[in-house]
């Protein structure tokens, strides 16, 4: 999905201020290059031939996009990872130069393509060891860019290294809603650089110096380009999902898209997943800030899921009169498929309040595992309130 449509202000938002909504809009052949409006791009790799036509009309495609948890996803977890505590402490460079730094650090960036044709970047951020005694990598990376837009599935993915080194990767697990996934290559013989995670101690200021290496286009891996940090905190909103990140100037394009943002001092800050994009923007490009990243990678591949994650057991989407309709239900839930979400009522409220699909998702991220609500439907055509329980989501 390309073209996406921004608020009139689309510029920096202090805290405390609505976030950017993005809404997204089909993408349709365009002969000429029309004025177009600001577009928030995922930057994930280009389908082969129509994205490299598209970049020489002066245009950017979107190849994969982030897509709603609406499916299981495919876990491999037999192994036994290192626990946060056993993380390596992180020794900043205090006297290398910023060459010296990306020398340091390069090699631990990966390209990564998929059998669907998409590509992007990841980081090898940590080894394992399973119970059979194989031993390899752990590769983060951002949940679009192992995901199929057509199929909705996980499709066959590969890594190269700097030196040319291929490997298939097996999938540890992936959540849409932080934008996260983590892949495992087996290497026993060959001892691969781990980047080294950033940690409570790493102080980030706005106006610092930071790295950005990943795989632009899917063609050039290993590019680095170098840039500031333009702000900690940007609350940016794809598909009802908001996520805070970090906004940097360094130059990021589709096929950035998992690769790494470093400090100075080679530290891993952030994961690339995301820029503004239009003629007459520059330097609008984004990550998930480390702490985030790290929390969905460590429980990914210790538990195949991000733990404390609020559901209610029920996908839902805006249906074509512009209704929030329920779509598929977990075994238990007192939703049904079908039924028409209309209004919320909080436990600390005694009013319901009218919602549409991005703000029930935003009331239900906020919620407490064990908390309870009122949701008031359209079921049948009857009118009906019906009470449900947050629970954690496992999957």
């Amino acid at each position: 999905m390309s073209n996406f449509v921004f608020n009139d202000n689309f510029g920096g938002q202090p805290n405390g201020q609505e976030p950017i909504t993005v809404l997204y809009k089909t993408p349709e052949p365009a002969p000429a290059k029309p004025k177009k409006s600001p577009a928030l791009f995922i930057c994930t790799g280009i389908m082969v031939l129509a994205g490299i036509l598209f970049l020489i009309g002066g245009a950017f495609i979107l190849t994969a996009t982030l897509i709603k948890n609406d499916y299981a996803p495919q876990i491999t977890n037999t192994t036994t990872y290192v626990s946060e505590e056993e993380r390596a402490p992180v020794t900043p460079s205090t006297g290398g130069t910023l060459v010296e730094v990306i020398a340091d650090i390069k090699d631990s960036v990966v390209e990564i393509s998929t059998a669907a044709g998409s590509a992007g970047s990841g980081v090898i951020v940590g080894k394992y060891d399973d119970e059979k005694g194989n031993k390899g990598y752990l590769i983060i990376t951002n949940a679009h860019v192992v995901v199929s837009e057509s199929s909705f599935m996980s499709v066959p993915t590969y890594v190269t290294l700097t030196n040319g080194t291929k490997y298939k990767t097996t999938l540890c697990g992936k959540d849409e809603r932080s934008d996260i996934a983590v892949l495992r290559i087996e290497e026993n013989e060959k001892e691969l650089k781990c980047a080294t995670w950033a940690n409570d101690k790493t102080q980030l200021n706005v106006g610092e110096s930071v790295i950005a290496i990943g795989n632009p286009l899917g063609v050039f891996g290993g590019t680095i380009t170098v840039g500031h940090l333009s702000a900690l905190d940007r609350a940016i909103t794809v598909e009802g999902n908001t996520m805070n990140l970090l906004q940097t100037d360094a130059a990021v394009n589709p096929g950035n898209s998992g690769g790494g943002l470093f400090n100075a001092h080679g530290e891993l800050i952030g994961i690339v997943n995301a820029k503004i994009a239009d003629e007459n923007i520059e330097g609008l490009g984004f990550a998930i800030p480390y702490k985030d990243a790290y929390k969905s990678y460590n429980d990914l591949v210790n538990y195949g899921y991000v733990k404390g994650r609020p559901t209610i057991g029920a996908t839902f989407t805006t249906n074509q009169r512009g209704y929030v309709e329920v779509t598929d239900v977990e075994p238990g839930s007192v939703l049904k498929a079908g039924d028409i979400i209309r209004a919320i009522k909080l436990e600390d409220s005694n009013a319901f309040v009218n919602v549409d699909e991005a703000s029930l998702s935003s009331y239900i991220r906020n919620m407490e595992v064990g908390e309870k609500f009122q949701l008031r439907i359209t079921r049948s055509g009857f009118s009906t309130i019906v009470t449900v329980t947050v629970f954690e989501y496992t999957e």
